[in-house]
């Protein structure tokens, strides 16, 4: 995307505006101004929620770049659409619900990661079983249908790998269960080997760690975690990418190599097809060109008296 930096305000005693933007490749732009707004809501909502361990979700917000595959306030949005019946899930232990909260929202990331279900979709189906519906189960793409029996389904499913017995009325119990089904299926943990280790990823983790810099930017906090994030974000990019465009650069001259009497062969039929249509068009260009010539000239001619 582009950075840039406007000063836009005016000084009256100690009094100034400063506005910094970046503009994503889709053209939408994101501002420490918007980042501060939304920052300064979020982390009142889960103060009110999460009372004593509301630090514990600040820290775990600040690594959702990398564990999640989003900013610490689209991190913080989603956990509070459902940490209410979490915590009642938990009768009120806010400790506990808040690492189910973080475990939830990294196992919706690790789904979409493995297997290419759009993120909001399965954010959508985790707040819609808070409200004890289950009808976008299949958003999850575990092989379970939309209904209560499905999910169900999945529970004693999850007991049997576990032992352990899940209430589908318990919320923190249906979480637990899904994060088992991951698990086994092998889904876990998807989303922080593909920051680290592919392109797609690694530019996903950059572009949190930015909007977190905005965000911490604006409020006044220390930046340098947030720096120390977008930095090694950075390099993890460079690091996946600068690979994939060696192999590009080295795989053109053995392709080449390869493919040579096909691309001899493609570039002789061209040319003779060129060649052909040259000479079945040529007197037609010929008498354009001089048709073309006699008009200029006498446009010129006639203009000349003027």
């Amino acid at each position: 995307g582009v950075l840039s930096y406007s000063y836009d305000g005016f000084f009256t005693g100690q009094t100034y505006s400063l506005k910094c933007t970046v503009q994503t490749s889709s053209g939408a732009e994101v501002s420490v101004v918007t980042e501060y707004a939304q920052a300064e809501q979020l982390i009142g909502g889960i103060e009110t929620l999460y009372k004593d361990s509301a630090d514990k979700m600040m820290a775990y917000a600040n690594q959702a770049y990398k564990t999640a595959g989003v900013s610490a306030n689209d991190y913080m949005q989603q956990a509070t659409s459902f940490s209410a019946a979490l915590i009642s899930s938990y009768n009120g232990d806010v400790n506990a619900a808040a690492d189910a909260t973080n475990q939830a929202m990294i196992d919706m990331a690790d789904n979409s990661a493995k297997l290419g279900t759009p993120l909001e979709s399965i954010q959508m189906a985790y707040q819609s079983f808070s409200r004890g519906q289950y009808q976008l189960l299949d958003n999850l793409k575990l092989g379970y249908g939309g209904t209560k029996a499905e999910m169900e389904r999945l529970l004693a499913d999850a007991e049997k790998i576990t032992g352990v017995h899940y209430d589908i009325n318990e919320l923190g119990d249906v979480y637990d269960a899904i994060h088992v089904i991951q698990g086994e299926m092998g889904i876990t943990g998807t989303t922080a080997e593909e920051a680290a280790s592919t392109i797609s990823g690694s530019i996903g983790m950059m572009k949190a760690s930015w909007q977190d810099l905005l965000g911490n930017l604006a409020l006044g906090n220390d930046i340098y975690p947030q720096m120390e994030a977008l930095a090694a974000s950075v390099i993890a990019v460079i690091r996946n990418v600068v690979p994939a465009v060696w192999n590009i650069i080295t795989g053109i001259p053995r392709m080449i190599i390869e493919h040579w009497p096909e691309i001899l062969a493609a570039v002789q039929t061209t040319v003779n097809n060129l060649i052909t249509y040259v000479q079945s068009n040529w007197p037609m260009w010929v008498q354009t060109v001089f048709a073309t010539i006699q008009q200029i000239g006498l446009a010129i001619i006639n203009g000349l008296p003027g």
